[in-house]
């Protein structure tokens, strides 16, 4: 194991529920930097298959991006373990004969993003999704549409209301959850080692009654037993906002603070087995 910090294993968060029943981790490990972390899950379990990254969006140019330090810190560390395939939340999911299938195949062959992929793009984070991209290319790793429906775009995420109407965002969960699992199960089936990225509710092999419906990891996890892990990124000023610390893979004994590191990086375990956590230290 390389890359831990002189304290190997941590001891238990020093947080309780309101009940008074303890947090106690699996594994609560600091590491230096990501990929030695990322290089610990991997020496855990030789089985691995499906690695499925959560994350949440920055909102401001100020913030710190999970998909820039995704990008940088576990990009070539992941093509170095076979996983040529990367699944995207951020890329609808057509038909092979529509504009945005036929430009990520163009992307995958040429490396140039088409005018399809940047309407999609066109988020406050574009420049570390472009990072993203060209890192994958790089390192040889195909870019697959994992996204809500092609076809359904104008009634969810491109719907001028969608944020403040339920019914479209919880429309949007759902198929982002059923075309992320379709994509992953097919490339298992073919024998391929798969990378996703997605919001952190839609991973998590242990979820909650209320994300159940957007939820991919438990179906994954019951079809590959053994060969799926979830891992969030948690950068904290992120995961504050608005409470999006609730879709960590913790339960509500832990405080998620808790496990911030002051340097490096703090890989954590809590939930069950192959349910991991990445936390990055404070700005």
């Amino acid at each position: 194991m390389t890359g831990l910090q002189i304290s190997q294993i941590l001891p238990p968060a020093n947080c309780q529920s309101a009940g008074g029943d303890a947090c106690h981790p699996q594994e609560n490990l600091n590491f230096k930097n990501a990929d030695s972390a990322l290089s610990h899950v991997f020496s855990s379990n030789s089985q691995l298959q499906v690695l499925a990254f959560g994350y949440t969006h920055k909102e401001t140019p100020f913030q710190r991006s999970a998909i820039e330090k995704f990008a940088n810190e576990m990009v070539p560390l992941l093509a170095g373990q076979e996983y040529h395939d990367l699944v995207l939340e951020i890329f609808p999911h057509g038909n092979p004969s529509d504009a945005i299938e036929i430009e990520i195949s163009e992307f995958n062959r040429t490396g140039v993003i088409g005018p399809e992929m940047n309407r999609f793009m066109g988020v406050l984070d574009k420049p570390s999704f472009e990072l993203l991209l060209n890192q994958a290319r790089k390192y040889g790793m195909a870019i697959h549409s994992g996204g809500v429906d092609y076809q359904n775009v104008n009634q969810t995420i491109l719907h001028p209301n969608f944020v403040n109407e339920p019914w479209r965002v919880q429309m949007a969960r759902h198929e982002i959850a059923q075309n992320t699992k379709r994509r992953i199960k097919a490339l298992v089936r073919g024998e391929r080692n798969v990378a996703s990225l997605n919001g952190c509710s839609h991973n998590d092999l242990y979820p909650s009654a209320a994300n159940l419906s957007a939820n991919f990891g438990r179906y994954l996890n019951n079809l590959f037993p053994g060969r799926v892990a979830e891992i969030d990124l948690v950068i904290p000023e992120l995961s504050e906002r608005n409470n999006y610390f609730k879709d960590l893979a913790l339960s509500p004994k832990c405080f998620w603070k808790s496990f911030i590191p002051k340097q490096g990086v703090n890989l954590v375990s809590e939930l069950g087995k192959n349910s991991y956590l990445l936390f990055w230290p404070a700005p």
